[in-house]
């Protein structure tokens, strides 16, 4: 069933003495009322969907999915029923499961790439006990019922949550060596076995619906200090399943890339500190398997096959099940935002929700419901969209001002408001968190305005622009590739430097932009690595934090991947390639290396039986 090296307890044992120097795994009883499945794959896809918090739209956020491939934005119990094969070997479950991906954020010019997933490990306990006596009941347990759904985790927290039980439902782990953190560890320059997340489902229910206003209301952890044992409270008394599930990362290729006092790590909503990790669960079991499968199997970790208990797929079976993504967007190859309306937010206090979130991506080809329009700004008086157009870099298309209203959470309105006030007929806005202003539109050309789909960093239902694109607005809505005569600057723009006044290691005031293109956008994802930087943007002191080094302009890679130039000092980061059906069926851990080692649920800390 699976690879020898990832099931047998003498493999587990063999970890003992990294994992944990308290416990002695030869001496356990890896028996249990509970069941575990392991499979190396990518996601099924990867896309803006949450067919539970977010249904019949785009979701705030890009979520990695597993399971059954019938995910859409009104995935529903009825549709996993339909599914013909799953991810994961139980055939009766058909459930679909997915978590926020994970992207590495370059620390020198702050673009983003997805972190490729290596396996993921899905664990099923039955915890009944006795609200009572607290004694084990392994009887009381109950399936899920149809169309039961429930998430894990808050997408808001940039700190550690309220309580212990709850911050201890998530956990990472930085494997070789060994970094256990509730957000992300730190510390290191390397995972040398995988940077893995975990995360613990509650199991107590009320009985009552899910409800998207209150959507932790019908569950409930446990009574007590644990989020994976204990009795369940009288407030909800039904005993479900357990799940808990590590996902687990391949960071190998970002080694070099980030010191040991960097944390690169970011999750898709935002979040550079790990806390918010979260996850999903959209029931598709088949009725009457799951309640009797948890009462009598007891397979635990034995390495006894799970064909014991459940029909299984074969591995060719899994391989062989896919599901292309429906959302047309791009969320893989070098990115200069995060997919979305997701601008990074450190806390410790809660993240503020984004909303008005569908902007230009598309479902099936088709535009997404109440899609985010220009009635979210306000311009000046007598200003009117123009739509977007190319920008050249040298000079700029709108020269006037380059990169003004410097220090500020960047918005389509409040670039505008700026230009205006200085005498300026023309504004621009590029990359999300770009503002330029002038008086004609040089050296570019009318594009589909559906090209600048790019949310503000600072208002999510407002566009600014794009990957060298802008998103222009004009006073009395004049054609901005004609001069505008009228407009005369009420004073001189500033000097052209881009910073005026740089900003120190440590200031509280955010990073320094994207100049131009961060890295050029591929358009598969087998391309080249970023190549090396262009002439350098004009920052003020070269020398010192923030130069020009740091912030250049990427130019797309014209040579293979093997001969691109590097940026000095910055080892290159391979594109994730394409997945293929000859990668996925092939991708397996070396037996006689501990790479990407099981460690006994959560890396290493023994579940309590």
């Amino acid at each position: 069933m699976f690879p020898k090296s990832l099931t047998t307890a003498a493999a587990l044992a063999a970890l003992a003495s990294t994992a944990s120097a308290q416990v002695d795994y030869t001496k356990l009883d890896y028996h249990g009322h509970y069941f575990r499945q392991e499979w190396i794959n990518q996601p099924l896809n990867v896309q803006r969907l949450d067919p539970i918090l977010n249904p019949g739209t785009l979701s705030p956020h890009v979520h990695s999915f597993i399971g059954a491939p019938v995910i859409s934005a009104n995935t529903t119990y009825a549709d996993t029923q339909k599914a013909s094969c799953s991810q994961v070997y139980v055939k009766p479950d058909k459930s679909v499961y997915w978590m926020p991906s994970l992207y590495f954020q370059n620390p020198k010019n702050q673009s983003f790439i997805r972190v490729p997933e290596h396996h993921r490990v899905l664990y099923y306990f039955n915890r009944a006990s006795d609200p009572k006596t607290g004694a084990q009941d392994f009887n009381l347990i109950e399936e899920f019922p149809p169309n039961f759904r429930m998430i894990a985790g808050d997408s808001m927290l940039r700190s550690a949550a309220a309580t212990s039980q709850m911050q201890g439902a998530v956990e990472w782990f930085c494997h070789g060596p060994d970094v256990k953190s509730s957000g992300f560890p730190a510390g290191f320059t390397s995972c040398a076995n995988g940077l893995a997340g975990s995360i613990h489902f509650p199991y107590c229910w009320n009985g009552q619906d899910f409800n998207a206003s209150a959507p932790m209301a019908h569950m409930s952890y446990p009574a007590g200090q644990y989020p994976d044992s204990g009795a369940c409270p009288s407030t909800h008394p039904h005993v479900l399943p357990h799940i808990f599930i590590e996902f687990w990362f391949d960071v190998s290729s970002f080694n070099g890339m980030y010191g040991a006092g960097d944390t690169p790590w970011v999750l898709s909503n935002g979040d550079p500190t790990g806390y918010s990790f979260h996850a999903d669960f959209l029931n598709g079991w088949t009725p009457g398997v799951l309640q009797n499968a948890m009462k009598t199997c007891n397979i635990g970790e034995s390495g006894e096959p799970l064909s014991n208990c459940f029909d299984v797929y074969t591995d060719a079976e899994r391989n062989a099940c896919k599901q292309p993504a429906i959302v047309d967007e791009k969320v893989d190859g070098w990115l200069p935002a995060l997919p979305g309306c997701n601008p990074i937010q450190k806390g410790p206090g809660k993240a503020t929700p984004v909303t008005n979130c569908n902007i230009n991506p598309t479902i099936n080809g088709k535009a997404a419901p109440s899609a985010a329009s220009a009635s979210s700004l306000t311009l000046p008086s007598s200003w009117a969209s123009a739509g977007c157009y190319s920008d050249a870099v040298s000079p700029r298309s709108l020269s006037g001002e380059t990169l003004a209203w410097w220090g500020e959470k960047m918005t389509a309105t409040g670039c505008a408001n700026h230009c205006a006030s200085k005498g300026f007929a023309i504004s621009g806005v590029e990359f999300g968190q770009q503002c330029f202003c002038a008086n004609s539109l040089d050296q570019s050309s009318k594009v589909d305005d559906s090209k600048c789909a790019m949310p503000c960093v600072g208002a999510a239902g407002q566009t600014c622009g794009g990957d060298g694109l802008l998103s222009v607005y004009t006073k009395g809505g004049a054609n901005p590739l004609s001069a505008v005569a009228s407009a005369v600057p009420i004073s001189a723009p500033a000097a052209l430097s881009p910073v005026a006044n740089p900003i120190s290691k440590g200031s509280a005031a955010p990073a320094l932009p994207i100049v131009s293109s961060p890295i050029a956008l591929p358009d598969s994802k087998s391309s080249a690595a970023p190549a090396a930087p262009v002439a350098a943007s004009p920052v003020a002191d070269a020398g010192s934090e923030g130069s020009a080094a740091d912030y250049a302009s990427y130019a797309e890679p014209t040579t293979t991947p093997a001969a691109s130039p590097v940026a000095e000092s910055e080892p290159a980061v391979e594109s994730e390639p394409a997945s293929t059906p000859a990668e996925d069926t092939s991708y397996a851990a070396p037996e006689e290396t501990p790479a990407y080692a099981r460690r006994h649920v959560g890396g290493g800390a023994i579940v309590r039986m």
